[in-house]
């Protein structure tokens, strides 16, 4: 009877073992198909693909981008199959589809930015806010117009700058008379061809007008 219950102890502390050694495996499975999820639900929303379109997934391992996962996809249609890339964060919250530039630089925006050669088609400027207080936005304005400058003689002929600020203290009109003073030092004819702000989901509140933080312009320079 003694030894029964020696045995059937041992037994529930092995199984207690297992079963705390395997949940930390469970979380992480349960987040990896979140990532997964959240790649096949992007690329049928932003390439509108037909419900009869069935989008396999391949594989999901660490990107050269830190803190992203890279998902192979695979959409079938009827007469082909187009194998895809879709690069998720951890918290399965930012998402981009496409291939990886060749290089990833780390530095200095602006250094870098001086260092590059001007043979871009397109350029994205979307940097952290620079003016979190009021008083910052002298300062502010002169750090957006020198990116924007830089992006500007880094674009060829025709080519598209798509420039962001999320800075709420920078209101739109202030915004657009920098990037297009930062177009007239870098001897570019520039055509605004579009704004960019929070979509539907990201109401903002009418009493609260510094809520609408997220200003962008996509700019085509000549």
């Amino acid at each position: 009877m003694i030894k029964r219950k020696i045995l059937k102890g041992i037994v529930l502390w092995v199984v207690g073992l297992i079963w705390l050694g395997l949940l930390p495996v469970s979380q992480s499975m349960a987040q990896v198909d979140r990532v997964v999820q959240v790649a096949i639900d992007t690329v049928k929303k932003q390439l509108r693909l037909p419900g009869e379109i069935e989008v396999r997934f391949i594989e999901k391992r660490e990107s050269p981008i830190p803190d992203f996962y890279s998902v192979q996809l695979l959409p079938f249609a009827p007469d082909k199959e187009v194998p895809l890339v879709v690069y998720v964060d951890k918290a399965g919250e930012k998402v981009f589809i496409g291939s990886l530039p060749r290089k990833f630089i780390q530095g200095d925006a602006f250094e870098v930015l001086r260092s590059l050669g001007s043979d871009y088609n397109v350029a994205i400027l979307d940097p952290s806010p620079f003016a979190k207080k009021k008083g910052a936005l002298p300062k502010a304005a002169r750090g957006y117009k020198d990116l924007n400058l830089q992006a500007f003689r880094l674009l060829r002929r025709e080519g598209l700058l798509f420039t962001f600020s999320c800075s709420h203290h920078m209101d739109w009109d202030l915004f657009q008379k920098i990037v297009f003073s930062a177009a007239v030092d870098a001897g570019r004819r520039v055509q605004l061809i579009g704004r960019m702000s929070h979509p539907v989901d990201h109401p903002i509140d009418i009493c609260h007008p510094e809520g609408e933080y997220l200003k962008g312009l996509i700019c085509k320079a000549e």
